[in-house]
């Protein structure tokens, strides 16, 4: 067989391969009419996908490896000289504990340190900059959403969402990776561990989207910065940081605030110290060099716990050590009175109806969790009080069980869920609404209350050990622990279909999931969320209308009768709103 034959051979075999792997459209796309933008930063290839553009693994700072492990970001070099492949997967996760036990299986710690990338994607009607002539015009880009993960700051990845919703919408939509636990926020109050790393990659992030988005359809000028648990205090701290404010206008807090349960700053510290010392850098001669050379496993898998008061065996510890200081002061007080108005984002914040229940279905489903938690009470509500220890419990416990001082599983499930959700998300998030719209802000404050199909429960305890237990005490309700309502992260899947299309098959489910992105999508397009077609008349609260809040459940919009409002400040007035405010970091 002659040479030229079996080069055609092999050619055809080529690419019958990878017409298979692509599929038709997505081959002739990739090989004959490939997707490449012209950005301010260099060429990068997408991918063509059912609907949209797809831009996977663009990076935005240089891998924060060697002797920038620990440090703040910096920049990548652009423009880059080669075309960027970014249509083909999505980047790794940071490093962080093992989320799978089958993972666990084959490796001792999730993700790569190389991580600092960002997703983008836009719908097939968004104009791109497909070639060297000027970026699109104005009036033709839309608006951007970029999506900041919760995860306690320990866990995550912009990766673990789907974009298929807000693709139906004129929206550019970009996802961040950034730095979490030790590698994002070790404070040694030194220029090579300062803390607050995970926060300035994503200022890096935001930078990069000013000077890039353009190129991707996106309008730099009507940036909505969004996030939900940790992310959504990560929002909150970019409205708090005077280089930050100036690179978004509107905001979005899902069940997150800088007033939540945190560690006085020189306890973190000191608990820092603590985990240096674990690590073996103590007493060293370079304790940079010894930390910049660390295992990373041995970096993500050692927690310095504070107590027996962890919520997860050999995971998160409560409260959480590795958390931001917030550098400056109260929200938006940088910003000076003549320019307050103009700078003041436009800002959307709520949260879940049972919001607790995440963290108390731990203690459904494990005894030992029940045990070891309820044994140190106190102490585990006092470290959560940024160390206020005259704080009396006595008013709260008497609040919320009654005679029975020590709640028990699983009779008073719903009342300790309740404690958990007013402690921890409730009054944060009530305080923090008062603090924006007292200083100018436009403020649209919800409660989540959908019961949808499948919930944030529901997933971790179908996912864990005890699942026919989970079947015996939740599912059939056998046992009078069960709960109602929407808790921590439930809102999640009808933002970002995290479920099969057909697990969400009753009409209601999709009824909420088209709401939602309509009303997140208007409030970043106009800043309100009402929108010129569906006039919700939704108001922005104000201390004239009591802060009111409207209720988002069953695909409506739902407004609070008086018994429910009544119900709401009743339960935070338990609370000293002192204290709340007390927990915040301040540098």
């Amino acid at each position: 067989m002659s040479e030229i034959s079996s080069f055609n051979i092999y050619l055809y075999f080529s690419l019958l391969t990878l017409f298979s792997i692509y599929g038709p459209e997505k081959f002739f796309d990739e090989f004959w009419s490939p997707l490449i933008v012209h950005s301010p930063s260099g060429l990068v290839q997408g991918a063509r996908e059912k609907g949209h553009q797809a831009f996977y693994g663009i990076p935005y700072a240089l891998p924060p490896t060697g002797e920038r492990r620990f440090r703040s970001p910096e920049p990548y070099p652009t423009p880059w000289k080669r075309t960027l492949q970014a249509g083909r997967s999505y980047p790794p996760a940071c490093p962080q504990q093992l989320r799978s036990y089958f993972k666990s299986l084959l490796w001792d710690v999730e993700g790569n340190e190389d991580c600092l990338y960002l997703n983008i994607f836009s719908p097939d009607s968004a104009s791109l900059q497909l070639s060297n002539e000027s970026p699109p015009s104005q009036e033709n880009l839309f608006p951007v959403m970029v999506w900041i993960h919760g995860g306690n700051f320990m866990s995550g990845t912009a990766s673990d969402y789907e974009s298929i919703y807000f693709m139906t919408k004129d929206i550019i939509l970009v996802m961040i990776s950034y730095r979490l636990g030790p590698l994002g926020f070790l404070n040694l109050g030194e220029e090579y561990a300062r803390g607050n790393q995970g926060i300035e990659d994503q200022i890096l992030a935001l930078s990069w989207i000013q000077d890039n988005i353009s190129s991707f359809g996106g309008d730099p000028q009507r940036v909505t910065i969004f996030g939900e648990s940790s992310g959504a205090i990560s929002v909150l701290h970019h409205m708090s940081v005077p280089m930050s404010k100036l690179l978004f206008q509107s905001a979005i807090i899902q069940s997150g605030s800088i007033y939540q349960p945190t560690i006085k700053e020189t306890f973190m510290m000191e608990m820092h110290e603590a985990w240096i010392a674990e690590m073996g850098c103590i007493g060293v001669i370079d304790t940079q060099e010894c930390i910049q050379k660390l295992p990373l496993a041995k970096i993500v898998n050692k927690n310095p716990f504070l107590s027996d008061c962890n919520l997860k065996k050999n995971g998160h510890p409560f409260p959480n050590p590795w958390f931001p200081v917030l550098e400056g002061s109260y929200l938006l007080k940088e910003v000076s009175a003549e320019n307050k108005k103009s700078h003041a984002p436009r800002v959307m914040i709520g949260t879940t109806s049972n919001e607790g229940f995440l963290a108390t279905s731990r203690f459904m489903l494990q005894n030992n969790y029940t045990e070891g938690f309820m044994s140190k009470w106190e102490e585990c509500f006092k470290l959560n009080t940024a160390g206020d220890e005259s704080y009396d419990l006595e008013p709260v416990m008497d609040y919320y069980f009654g005679s029975n001082k020590k709640p028990d599983f699983p009779s008073q499930v719903q009342n300790f869920s309740n404690l958990i959700s007013d402690f921890w998300y409730n009054g944060p998030t009530f305080e923090t609404v008062k603090e924006i719209a007292n200083k100018g802000s436009p403020v649209y404050y919800y409660l989540y209350d959908h019961d949808g199909f499948l919930s944030m429960t529901d997933s971790l305890s179908r996912a864990s050990y005890d699942y026919w237990k989970f079947i015996v005490r939740y599912a059939f309700g056998q046992e009078s622990g069960k709960t109602n309502g929407a808790s921590h992260a439930d809102e999640l899947p009808f933002l970002f279909r995290e479920y099969p299309r057909n697990l969400l098959k009753r009409p209601v489910d999709e009824k909420m999931w088209r709401l939602m992105i309509d009303v997140w999508t208007n409030f970043a397009t106009s800043g309100d969320p009402n929108g010129a077609k569906e006039g919700y008349n939704w108001k922005p609260v104000s201390h004239k209308n009591d802060y009111t809040y409207i209720v988002l459940k069953n695909g409506e919009i739902k407004f609070p009768s008086h018994g429910q409002m009544k119900e709401q400040r009743d339960r935070l007035k338990v609370w000293d709103s002192a204290i709340i405010k007390k927990r915040i970091i301040i540098k």
